[in-house]
């Protein structure tokens, strides 16, 4: 159980951080701030987790490792657990203790996510987020991999540039978040709900989904592929 530790902390700052951002410089800019304040922590967490756990920061990230049975279901559940309560947590110590009218003057709170543009349609934010949540997860799955290794190089670099990139050019379209706990907080503490949001849940994990199966045929070792049945179920159909 020693992963739940890093993973709260790691989660809670992600979540606390970029919503402070977003409090603060919303008005004054296009996600700059809070892409990059995201990307950071996600790159100091990378490296601060070490072997205590496998620094996922991202429930649907947790999900599709479980699916193919690289941690196990009570594993799946702590981390799960420690990533949501975190969330929450940070949305709503932004919510209620922070007098977030006095620092921005903004009279709604942005909270980790932007909300999403009147001129924005599900499909836009659904396929906005399924690219972006690929291209996420094979950062994710590259830092992993070369993570035990005494050379870890520049995997956590990669991985916290790749957020904050992919979070800035897709803010003004589907808020730059990639991330289902961060989404949950928002809505929660937003009391905001809307159809659109539907595209945000299923892109991040059909996206992490499909970048765990892209990067397993292309980067991956080959026996990791023979050996998982789901994998193989899936492409025997």
């Amino acid at each position: 159980m020693r992963y739940l530790l890093p993973e709260f902390i790691g989660m809670f700052c992600l979540v606390f951080f970029s919503g402070l951002a977003n409090i603060v410089f919303e008005h004054n800019s296009e996600g700059g701030p809070s892409s990059l304040v995201m990307g950071l922590v996600l790159l100091l967490f990378s490296v601060f987790s070490g072997e205590l756990s496998r620094g996922y920061f991202n429930p649907c990230f947790t999900l599709v490792d479980c699916l193919w049975k690289n941690i196990t279901v009570g594993a799946t559940a702590g981390y799960l657990t420690a990533q949501l309560i975190a969330a929450f947590f940070a949305s709503a110590l932004l919510a209620s203790a922070l007098p977030y009218q006095m620092i921005s003057g903004a009279s709604q709170l942005e909270l980790g996510w932007r909300r999403l543009s009147p001129n924005t349609d599900l499909f836009a934010v659904f396929s906005i987020e399924v690219v972006g949540s690929l291209l996420l997860f094979i950062g994710y799955q590259y830092f992993k991999d070369y993570k035990s290794f005494e050379n870890q190089g520049l995997g956590p670099v990669y991985y916290g540039l790749l957020l904050a990139a992919l979070s800035m050019a897709s803010y003004s379209i589907s808020g730059g978040v990639f991330n289902l706990g961060m989404v949950l907080g928002g809505i929660v503490f937003n009391a905001t709900l809307e159809k659109k949001l539907v595209g945000l849940f299923v892109g991040n994990f059909v996206g992490a989904l499909l970048g765990k199966l892209l990067y397993i045929q292309i980067l991956g070792p080959k026996k990791e592929v023979n050996e998982n049945k789901t994998l193989n179920m899936l492409l025997n159909r």
